[in-house]
């Protein structure tokens, strides 16, 4: 899962959110550095990865990015399933994605001396280019794929994901629909 799905999984809880946000920039042990609250949100995305990484039919995604994404198919599986979140958001929650959207960068801009400075840099972007509102669009997506393509150290084709998706959009959204449904089930 991908930033808009760690949000929603967060619910109303902004301390879990804070630290569920910052998983992805908080190594090994270091979320004891952290109170306790936002360790439970850093120990949280970790539990999101792990549930969604060895899930059945996240595997099964996988396996249509696989041939030619090889080792990224599950950052291209990560990717495209916010976009569908995003664009079905008005099926999953009451408040319209954009104006949720910048809900969450409010508040990411009030806690941003909490942040580390990687993070701090990495939320500023995505408010700037309202990231989580353009994860609705496939040009949206294209942009996410080609900035973590660049970013990446090695030579990688993580672009032609949502060429691949949509190729088989149907397929892929039924099987997210179904683990959706699983790991809210799971951790919420």
């Amino acid at each position: 899962m991908n930033l808009l799905a760690h949000i929603y999984l967060s619910g109303s809880d902004k301390e879990l959110l804070l630290g569920n946000l910052l998983g992805d920039f908080v190594k090994g042990n270091q979320h004891e550095n952290y109170p306790s609250s936002i360790q439970k949100g850093i120990l949280f995305h970790r539990k999101i990865d792990y549930f969604t990484d060895e899930h059945e039919l996240v595997k099964e995604v996988n396996s249509f990015f696989k041939p030619e994404l090889r080792h990224y198919s599950g950052v291209a599986t990560d990717i495209i399933f916010d976009h569908i979140l995003a664009k079905n958001w008005n099926d999953h929650h009451s408040i319209d994605l954009n104006s949720f959207a910048q809900d969450i960068y409010l508040f990411l801009t009030q806690h941003q001396k909490s942040l580390p400075p990687k993070a701090q840099l990495f939320f500023k972007y995505m408010a700037e280019y309202n990231w989580l509102y353009n994860y609705a669009k496939p040009i949206g997506i294209q942009r996410v794929l080609e900035g973590m393509s660049r970013r990446t150290i090695y030579k990688n084709e993580l672009p032609k994901a949502l060429e691949i998706y949509l190729k088989n959009e149907a397929s892929i959204d039924a099987l997210f629909f179904k683990f959706w449904i699983d790991i809210k089930k799971e951790l919420m």
